[in-house]
């Protein structure tokens, strides 16, 4: 079946924060390890209220010193791969439609709503935070397929997970496992194998 939809995640396939880790460490002073911070933010992937407030309790608890916007504001300092929006661009003028599908917590989701310009590359976004799952919850990608009214074979998911790209498979979509370090061209060619002229 031919694709009409492409659905990307946004980390480790159109977007990166390369200096995340290295602010992590400085800003968290040890106190608050890489695994406590995120297993807060999935518990808000999927919306809510309560993300800041929680991050702020704990790290006053550990007597951590750094704001939890301070941490959050790093958290956030993605940007877009060179060479992605020219792609996304090439995928809709091959009659191929472009969103967003992503796991975000909801103050890192806004910000990139805010500030990264997808919009004028794609034809709309799918953020966790905003649709009530995510990934690799089935009810992730039955949500999006069924608000694009859309077959799901006609879906192409690229993940930089693979049990998100398994789940989209599940799923009925057609999905490809993205390695970030291969560059633009490598998801440019994963996006050509599907049949789409790019």
């Amino acid at each position: 079946m031919a694709i009409t939809t492409l659905l990307l995640d946004a980390d480790g396939v159109t977007q990166r924060n390369r200096g995340f880790r290295e602010a992590r460490e400085a800003l968290l002073q040890g106190k608050v390890t890489r695994d406590e911070l995120f297993a807060i933010e999935a518990r808000y992937l999927a919306g809510g209220e309560g993300f800041r407030d929680e991050l702020a309790a704990l790290f006053a608890e550990r007597g951590v010193s750094t704001t939890a916007d301070e941490l959050l504001d790093a958290w956030s300092g993605s940007a877009v791969e060179e060479g992605v929006f020219e792609l996304l661009d090439d995928v809709r003028a091959a009659g191929v439609r472009v969103y967003l599908a992503t796991n975000q917590n909801p103050v890192r989701g806004q910000r990139m709503i805010d500030t990264l310009g997808y919009e004028d590359h794609t034809d709309g976004a799918f953020y966790s935070f905003q649709i009530g799952f995510a990934k690799p919850d089935q009810g992730f990608f039955t949500t999006i397929v069924g608000r694009l009214d859309a077959e799901p074979a006609e879906c192409l998911f690229i993940d930089d997970s693979e049990p998100h790209v398994v789940a989209a498979r599940a799923a009925g979509l057609q999905a490809e496992h993205m390695i970030l370090d291969r560059g633009t061209g490598y998801l440019r060619s994963l996006i050509a194998a599907h049949g789409v002229a790019v």
